[in-house]
């Protein structure tokens, strides 16, 4: 989204996948809706963030922190480890260290602004603009709706059966939702 609202004469569509808050309004819903759907899983990610292990980089620790992110994420519980296997796979303590430190700062110039809104940079993105959403997400629906909404050219499909990895857990749809929307351009 922010290379596309920045540069829209080179893009031709926008195909969005389970995506994050586009805004910190959104981002405000989306932890609001997660510490009541998902108290026990940010409580455990707490305590590992606060082991030495964790703030060492330790690869194990690192994907223990991760099973417990994405377990609110998938509709199957057994895409979890699939999932954290494929996370920073071949990092070092170092490499995962310098990755949250990339992050954080990815998030202060992003969703902690409270003027963040990449929603309503969207409103003059002109090009198709499709946005695709688990009904199992763990992000609000709400937030993907306000993505689709915002683009002139957007259209919103929720796929049955899966979270926020919809290309894991529902390939023929994904696929077919977008062949769909480039054929309709």
């Amino acid at each position: 989204m922010e290379y596309a609202t920045r540069y829209p004469d080179h893009t031709s569509h926008l195909v969005l996948m389970n995506s994050a808050p586009a805004s910190h309004g959104d981002l405000m819903l989306f932890r609001g809706q997660r510490e009541v759907a998902e108290a026990d899983s940010l409580s455990r990610m707490r305590a590992i963030a606060q082991t030495r292990a964790y703030a060492e980089g330790d690869i194990e620790t690192e994907a223990d922190y991760y099973r417990a992110h994405f377990r609110g994420a998938v509709r199957r519980p057994e895409h979890v480890d699939q999932i954290v296997a494929r996370l920073r796979t071949h990092f070092s303590p170092e490499s995962i260290l310098k990755a949250r430190a990339i992050e954080d700062r990815l998030y202060e110039q992003t969703w902690q602004r409270p003027g963040y809104d990449l929603v309503q940079r969207l409103e003059s993105f002109t090009r198709p603009t499709l946005v695709l959403q688990g009904e199992q997400d763990f992000f609000p629906l709400a937030c993907s709706a306000h993505i689709a909404a915002a683009s002139p050219a957007g259209r919103l499909v929720v796929l049955e059966d899966a979270g926020s990895f919809a290309y894991l857990e529902s390939p023929a749809a994904v696929l077919e939702a977008i062949e769909s929307s480039l054929l309709r351009a």
